[in-house]
């Protein structure tokens, strides 16, 4: 009795151990050397701090491919989307004024959820409600992994060095968008 005992405790220890082990090895390390956390460095949910991952994606009109890498310099507005999602529909007209707004001063994309939804209704959508923001295709859902959107529309304001300043979920309104970039354009003068 007492060495089964023994043999589940040990057991126990050993899980515990390897469970520990495995997330110092993939979980990564976000200390700098001296012991202080970076959160430009950490690869959680992107948010508001982080580096945003990077993609490079083609564009849903022609065979150019954008790269986040290529955008620093300005502020990017990435906004994922599908054309069977009833409040990215709704939020679409603000997005499409906010970008004729600001499209001089920040990079504005459009990325469709072209893994779950059709090019034909997402071209159709873009035709209905007459949007010229640019359109970037999510072919294998690897962006959408990547920024870890689990709903439509999210949206995403990058500084001009690559960082997350805000993550939003759900349909905004054009004062919510003109604000979010309003306050990403006045870090970028301080």
């Amino acid at each position: 009795m007492a060495r089964t005992k023994n043999l589940i405790i040990g057991g126990v220890v050993l899980i515990v151990l390897a469970g520990a082990a495995w997330l110092t090895t993939y979980k990564g390390d976000t200390k700098q050397s001296n012991g202080v956390t970076d959160p430009a460095m950490a690869d959680p949910a992107p948010q508001s701090g982080y580096r945003a991952p990077a993609f490079a994606l083609g564009a849903l009109d022609s065979d150019k491919v954008v790269k986040l890498a290529d955008l620093q310099g300005k502020p990017v507005v990435v906004n994922f989307w599908a054309s069977w999602c009833g409040p990215c529909r709704s939020e679409t007209p603000d997005l499409q004024a906010t970008y004729e707004k600001y499209r001089d001063q920040v990079n504005f994309f459009a990325i469709n959820l072209t893994s779950q939804d059709d090019l034909k209704n997402a071209n159709k959508f873009l035709q209905e409600l007459q949007i010229s923001v640019p359109v970037l295709k999510d072919v294998d859902g690897a962006a959408q992994l990547a920024y870890k959107v689990n709903s439509v529309p999210t949206t995403f304001v990058i500084d001009r060095k690559g960082v997350v300043r805000e993550r939003r979920e759900g349909a905004l309104t054009k004062i919510q968008m003109d604000g979010m970039v309003q306050r990403t354009i006045a870090a970028q003068k301080s």
